[in-house]
């Protein structure tokens, strides 16, 4: 038997300081798997919340905040659009005096379509909330 082959005997039978590195080995296999069951749980999260928000199960375009970012800015193009058209729209009616039943129902179409805008824009506001909460967390 060499001198090498009685030094490994050694560090494996009677080391207690194998036996530490072993179990600090144990420790930290563990420990990695927590994190990517933590790291996967947030990856799921926020692709819940993009879903939600973009209204599909996708990857991000630009990025999870930034997809988010773009659906605001669209329903924002989407309110002055709807403003615009909705004061066209009265300049009209206006211009051809009497109300009409074809007025009335314009108008109930309108209305329609800004508390159809309302209800989503609150969608759109809460989504953000959420995202911002968890990514304050």
């Amino acid at each position: 038997m060499t001198d090498k082959t009685k030094e490994d005997d050694r560090l494996y039978v009677g080391g207690s300081a194998v036996r530490a590195v072993i179990k600090k080995l144990g420790f930290a296999k563990a420990e990695a798997e927590r994190f990517k069951e933590e790291h996967q749980g947030a990856c799921h999260l926020v692709a819940r919340m993009h879903a939600a928000a973009v209204g599909e199960v996708t990857g991000p375009n630009r990025g999870v905040v930034e997809d988010v970012e773009d659906l605001r800015l669209r329903a924002e193009d989407g309110k002055r659009d709807y403003d615009a058209l909705c004061r066209e729209h009265e300049q009209v009616w206006n211009a051809l005096g009497e109300r009409t039943q074809e007025r009335d129902d314009a108008r109930l179409s309108c209305d329609q379509w800004k508390e159809k805008w309302e209800l989503s824009e609150r969608a759109r506001r809460d989504c953000e909330a959420d995202l911002q909460r968890e990514l304050a967390k």
